[in-house]
């Protein structure tokens, strides 16, 4: 069995997002980040994270379960001034990564991957639209 490793997670993820071509022709290359604070943001850009990972979400008493469940927060930053770029790279996002089995790889097995919630909001100072999207995916390594 292979172990669980969260860096299997974060690539699976980055790989499923920087791979569709359609979100790379709304985003431009190279702007997919994980937890970064970029000092010299290129807009629009998308950082991704992993705010929480349980294993054995189902029995905890167990330390023989090989699920895991994993809370994903992923941000879309726009310097646009109307907020329909932020949208339309949030939706193509939730398109790529919401459903079943979509981020399963050589080395995990994708269970579902659903959001949650979004959340968007106008930083005036910055002049930026920030949409985050909470999302919660179950997997297991494969054996």
């Amino acid at each position: 069995m292979a172990d669980k490793n969260l860096h299997i997670i974060k690539k699976a993820v980055y790989d499923k997002l920087s791979g569709d071509t359609t979100l790379i022709g709304l985003l431009g290359s190279n702007k997919i980040y994980y937890a970064q604070n970029l000092t010299t943001p290129q807009y629009p850009s998308v950082i991704y994270e992993v705010i929480e990972e349980v294993d054995n979400p189902y029995n905890e008493d167990s330390d023989e379960g090989k699920i895991t469940e994993t809370t994903l927060s992923i941000t879309v930053f726009s310097d646009n001034s109307k907020s329909e770029e932020c949208d339309n790279i949030e939706a193509r996002i939730k398109m790529v990564l919401h459903g079943q089995s979509k981020l399963t790889t050589d080395s995990v097995i994708c269970f579902s991957c659903f959001k949650l919630y979004s959340n968007q909001r106008r930083d005036v100072e910055k002049k930026l639209w920030i949409t985050t999207s909470v999302y919660r995916l179950t997997s297991a390594p494969v054996e």
